[in-house]
């Protein structure tokens, strides 16, 4: 027979339900959550959950709201790396979390180290293949629960770095989707193609640019807007010009929040393949945006003329076909939105991602308020 018992000095549901979460998040975790981050802190204080962000990037204190916390920290770097971790543990004295929530791979060491600290529970949030590789150079990978963005990489951590099923949770990030869809939905006008992607050779934004002259040939008035940010900014407005594009290009300010232009453009475009869960293109689909996308091996929300449009080879003739087509068939295009909008609802929403996540949250506090005092055997 086990015998369960409340830990010494504590009732079991105080333990239960005293879950402070600290949420361990950098400049790479608000770049590739965008304003998931704010629904899911919400959706945990909703849970009963005190919620606490802490990370080297100021944007963390416009995440601050109400039972909202957040620290900012010097960033955590050789040769300072255990000093900060120590400045980082002290701000937090007066409020130990229970939970350490790393939400991305740099952040890893930062939640490790306080969740030992306050002997806390460690969970690392995997969103792409730098973060399974990150999770493959840890020695103690079997100590910390993990939280996977999308099924492949629930797969690789199982099946690849070995952690065990039961220690994976899939937890899909949640938006709110738009109740129809906003492409092409104002007859007459013309038609706007939105990239949100930095203006890096390594994100093929030159692809597009040539894409769009392809189309301007085959006779398909357009506009672009290109709303990323990069040291490629010079070569990228020079090859607009050099292909007379610059009435048709345009190269904006970045976008704090790319919501509000997609309330206003057709297609979405992401011209490069990726490896790392794209915000960006998941907020396209739920505002109601045509998406045209290049493969993407870890994120199981791009389904071929369902949800997206996933051109078959990264060039520019197969990017130029899979846009043209959506310029060629306006119907085709917001029927294709519409089950994107459907999918979000029923895959990507937000109160099943703060469900989830406390759910868990919940399950290691009860774990940690609960133990066998004896086991014993009747003969």
């Amino acid at each position: 027979m086990v015998v369960i018992a409340p830990v010494p000095g504590s009732s079991m549901n105080e333990h239960a339900l005293t879950i402070n979460a600290l949420l361990c998040v950098d400049g790479e975790g608000l770049q590739r959550f965008g304003r998931i981050l704010r629904h899911l802190a919400v959706g945990l204080v909703d849970q009963a959950t005190n919620v606490t962000l802490i990370g080297p990037d100021a944007r963390i204190q416009a995440l601050a709201l109400g039972p909202i916390k957040s620290f900012t920290t010097v960033p955590i770097t050789w040769p300072f790396g255990r000093r900060r971790i120590r400045e980082a543990v002290e701000l937090l004295a007066s409020a130990p979390p229970t939970i350490c929530h790393g939400l991305s791979a740099d952040t890893y060491d930062l939640a490790a180290a306080v969740a030992e600290a306050f002997d806390a529970d460690l969970i690392l949030q995997v969103s792409s293949l730098s973060d399974c590789d990150a999770v493959s150079r840890r020695v103690d990978k079997r100590s910390a629960r993990y939280i996977a963005c999308s099924r492949p990489l629930a797969t690789i951590l199982e099946e690849q770095l070995r952690i065990p099923m039961e220690n994976i949770e899939l937890v899909r990030p949640g938006l709110m989707a738009a109740g129809s869809p906003a492409c092409f939905s104002q007859p007459g006008r013309q038609s706007t193609i939105l990239c949100t992607a930095p203006l890096e050779k390594d994100h093929a934004i030159g692809r597009l640019i040539e894409a769009a002259a392809v189309l301007r040939d085959r006779g398909h008035p357009l506009l672009v807007f290109l709303t990323g940010q990069g040291s490629h900014e010079f070569s990228i407005r020079a090859l607009v010009k050099r292909l007379n594009l610059s009435s048709q290009i345009m190269i904006a300010q970045p976008l704090g929040d790319a919501a509000e232009a997609m309330k206003s453009a057709d297609v979405f475009v992401r011209p490069c393949p990726g490896s790392t869960f794209d915000v960006d293109a998941l907020q396209a689909m739920a505002a109601g945006m045509a998406v045209v996308i290049m493969p993407n091996v870890i994120c199981d929300y791009f389904h071929n003329g369902k949800t997206a449009l996933v051109c078959e080879k990264p060039s520019v003739q197969s990017l130029a076909d899979a846009i043209g087509a959506l310029l060629s068939d306006r119907d085709a295009a917001r029927r294709m939105a519409a089950e994107a909008l459907e999918y979000i609802r029923t895959h990507h929403s937000m109160s099943e991602m703060g469900q989830r996540t406390a759910a868990l949250y919940r399950e290691l506090a009860l774990a940690r308020a609960t133990f066998p005092i004896t086991e014993r055997a009747e003969k």
